[in-house]
């Protein structure tokens, strides 16, 4: 039970500014960094999210908001049926009634709201975190969050060491999203049998209009027809303790490798330009390129993060570990 004078609630476009101003105060670091949590920031990432927002907040006495705990949903195709899973993040409460571990109190009753709220075969068939281990634990402990996998990455230390470009193949930067993009994408629905659904709609939302990031875009085709082979999306970062370029996002058709290839290449080469020391890509053993980049050069590094679920009896763990491909895109870490 929530003490006298205190709600939780849906968030509305109104506490946009009071919940920006509650997360600085949450992840103050010391560093700056919070202060791209602003409201241009919260636009984008809850009122222009094609597939809509999860968000509520806990009010206290005066309108004051405490805490809030936020989800951005996206459409996934499995098996042929489309899902609704909804990455947890953003959640916090006031660091005046933070309590931990042993006592966490707000945090937890905002959770579970959360939970009910958004959860269920209609709306939300998952909801995943990819927390630190620490952060795990409450998860775990009070929420019935179990643990999908120690997420692993793959880095490739030597970049610009990749296979010889194939003269048949065309990879070109782009600065908008190609019309024959969409007509791809929907090809490519049912080539993977767990994978949140990549569109237009999507790709323009996650990578060309952040308020804060600039991502790079990049096509290949085939010389001379030009027919679309696939995309892939980079950007360079600091993560984890390291400068490296960060392969987010590609897709080509699961079997097409000289494809696969000519973007890696691009993305390598692009690391090199930018004087990172490697290039990462986030990624699962379901995915079908997992050995492929492994002779490449790539090799598997375990990361910080968890991945972290909860599901709604309509996909099990066994069949997410087993087939469930996500990238850095289906993540707000980077």
């Amino acid at each position: 039970m929530l003490a006298q004078g205190y709600c939780i609630r849906l968030s509305t476009d109104e506490d946009r500014e009071d919940i920006c101003a509650l997360m600085r105060r949450a992840f103050d670091y010391g560093d700056g960094s919070n202060a791209a949590l602003n409201s241009e920031w919260w636009s984008w990432k809850y009122q222009q999210n094609p597939m809509g927002r999860y968000s509520i907040v806990c009010e206290g006495p005066g309108g004051r908001l405490l805490g809030h705990y936020g989800g951005v949903p996206s459409r996934v195709w499995s098996e042929g049926r489309e899902l609704t899973f909804g990455q947890n993040c953003d959640s916090c409460s006031d660091p005046d009634v933070r309590r931990g571990l042993r006592n966490p109190g707000l945090f937890v009753r905002l959770a579970q709201a959360y939970a009910s709220t958004f959860s269920g075969y209609e709306n939300n068939a998952l909801m995943y975190g990819l927390p630190i281990r620490s952060a795990h634990r409450i998860g775990s402990r009070y929420l019935d969050y179990w643990l999908l996998r120690n997420q692993l990455g793959m880095v490739l230390d030597n970049v610009g060491a990749m296979p010889p470009r194939d003269e048949q193949l065309q990879v070109q930067a782009v600065d908008a999203i190609p019309a024959d993009l969409e007509p791809f994408l929907l090809t490519q629905r049912a080539a993977f049998r767990c994978h949140a659904e990549r569109s237009t709609a999507f790709l323009t939302w996650r990578f060309l209009n952040h308020p804060h990031t600039r991502y790079e875009l990049a096509t290949v085709r085939t010389a001379g027809s030009g027919e679309l082979r696939g995309y892939a999306v980079y950007r360079p970062a600091e993560f984890m303790g390291r400068q490296l370029g960060l392969l987010m996002d590609v897709m080509v058709e699961p079997g097409d490798h000289a494809a696969l290839a000519e973007l890696v290449q691009w993305a390598s080469e692009r690391a090199r330009q930018d004087e990172k020391n490697g290039l990462f890509f986030l990624t699962t053993p379901a995915l079908p390129w997992f050995g492929l980049l492994q002779d490449w050069g790539f090799r598997a590094q375990a990361t910080d993060y968890v991945l972290a679920a909860r599901t709604y009896a309509v996909v099990e763990p066994a069949y997410l570990r087993a087939h469930w491909t996500y990238t850095l895109a289906d993540f707000d870490i980077l």
